[in-house]
């Protein structure tokens, strides 16, 4: 299995975890602010997380 084809898989399954929370924030119930708060954090981490496994993909290209 190459590596590209992980990065590509993970980085589907970043973007679709990133739309269910921003569908969560623009259209569904949020209770109250802190399950708001938390759900931004949540966004922000897969932001975080979606740059590292590009950083990483990065790195492994220029190993080559």
């Amino acid at each position: 299995m190459s590596e590209l084809y992980i990065y590509e898989k993970m980085l589907k399954n970043i973007r679709e975890r990133k739309d269910v929370v921003v569908d969560a924030i623009c259209h569904g119930p949020v209770p109250d602010f802190t399950a708001f708060k938390e759900l931004r954090a949540k966004l922000a981490e897969l932001a975080i997380t979606e740059q590292d496994l590009r950083d990483l993909l990065e790195k492994v290209e220029d190993d080559e």
